[in-house]
């Protein structure tokens, strides 16, 4: 088989150590092979964002507090799509094969802009439960609160609200705080008329009808919204996407056994096939 790069794109506030752990009855347990059975496949190039990093300080977190790095600095360019595409970009553009992307959460913001933009090196897009909301967003009211609560934030305000939560204990309004403004600014970034896709594409899809082991529990309405998302991209790109449901496997699904293998196992078939489909053999 060709040579291939799996570029991760993760969620808000998950490490590259996420991706190595497993998630049993909400304790994390170090034996997941996600990253492990990618590296069987080709080579991996994890895109790491300070701003993930949050919860390093946040004091009442000390049982997971070994999965973040403590520099947690960061500023507007930091988060703008583009710029962070084009520097990944730049990083494995003299790559010798194929790019395979995969985006999680929040991260599927990035994967959607990087393969619409560099679609000849990518040969397919694993979205895993991605925020590509647009027209779908649920809660329209909480997206413009989180867009408003981001547009007028500079770079010197954001160095204050980073030093609030490095330098006070109990800073835990502190960091909800800064997320927000992370997620409005990243929302704001969603293309508004996402329809046509250029690289194939599986998503897949968590509906969480029942409370996860934290007590989540996804109301009817973002149910739908889910399905009504995965419905539109599909009707607009029937030959290039693919929607696999996930039903009550949380929003990290490859912390659970079960969605992991299938997951791992799709990207395995996808890739051989799309290998075969490029050499003429099917």
């Amino acid at each position: 088989m060709s040579k291939i790069l799996f570029i991760i794109f993760p969620g808000l506030n998950s490490t590259i150590k996420h991706f190595k752990l497993n998630d049993i009855n909400g304790r994390f347990y170090n034996n997941s092979n996600f990253l492990n059975t990618l590296k069987k496949m080709g080579d991996i190039y994890f895109v790491k964002h300070n701003w993930n990093n949050l919860n390093y300080y946040d004091k009442n977190e000390t049982d997971e507090k070994y999965l973040y790095e403590n520099n947690i600095d960061f500023n507007l360019e930091d988060m703008n799509v583009n710029n962070v595409c084009l520097k990944v970009y730049n990083d494995v553009k003299y790559f010798d094969g194929k790019f395979v992307l995969i985006g999680h959460s929040i991260g599927s913001i990035f994967l959607y802009n990087f393969s619409q933009k560099y679609s000849t090196k990518c040969l397919c897009n694993f979205i895993i439960d991605g925020t590509l909301f647009g027209p779908f967003y649920t809660d329209k009211n909480m997206r413009n609160i989180l867009i408003n609560k981001s547009k007028n934030v500079s770079n010197d305000k954001l160095l204050e609200l980073i030093l609030k939560v490095k330098t006070n204990d109990n800073n835990s309004k502190e960091l909800q705080n800064l997320q927000l403004i992370i997620g409005g600014y990243l929302e704001n970034q969603v293309p508004i008329n996402a329809k046509k896709i250029k690289v194939n594409t599986i998503s897949f899809r968590n509906l969480q009808i029942n409370n996860d082991p934290s007590g989540h529990k996804s109301s009817n309405e973002h149910i739908q919204a889910n399905i009504d998302m995965e419905d539109y991209f599909y009707k607009n790109n029937p030959n290039k996407y693919r929607t696999i449901y996930l039903i009550n496997k949380t929003h990290i699904p490859y912390w659970n056994k079960e969605s992991r293998e299938l997951i791992l196992d799709s990207i395995k078939c996808t890739i051989k096939s799309a290998f075969l489909m490029c050499e003429g053999l099917i």
